[in-house]
């Protein structure tokens, strides 16, 4: 708990990775008028990382303390493709996933 608590302060936010695109992160949002959590979680939700071809879904939330306006829940799809040692976007998905 204490490495959260630093890593959150001296960085801004924290990030867990599931394997090579799958990841949470969390985040301070520090703005004048603003304050409060940013949480996404990556999914890959077609293809596999292993294929070299994948499609990842981005869900992101915000746990606010103080907002001059409401910010709404985010949801996305992109596709990847891996080249080398790197993955590279290619794209919106063509179907949302359910």
């Amino acid at each position: 708990m204490f490495f959260v608590l630093v890593s959150m302060a001296v960085q801004g936010e924290i990030r867990v990775r599931r394997g090579e695109l799958g990841e949470t992160r969390v985040w301070l949002i520090r703005e004048e008028k603003d304050r409060g959590l940013g949480i996404s979680t990556m999914t890959v939700v077609s293809g596999s990382e292993s294929s070299g071809k994948a499609c990842a879904e981005t869900r992101v939330r915000f746990l606010m303390l103080v907002a001059e306006q409401e910010r709404e829940p985010l949801t996305y799809c992109e596709c990847f493709a891996k080249v080398g040692e790197a993955w590279s976007f290619v794209g919106e998905c063509l179907e949302p996933s359910g």
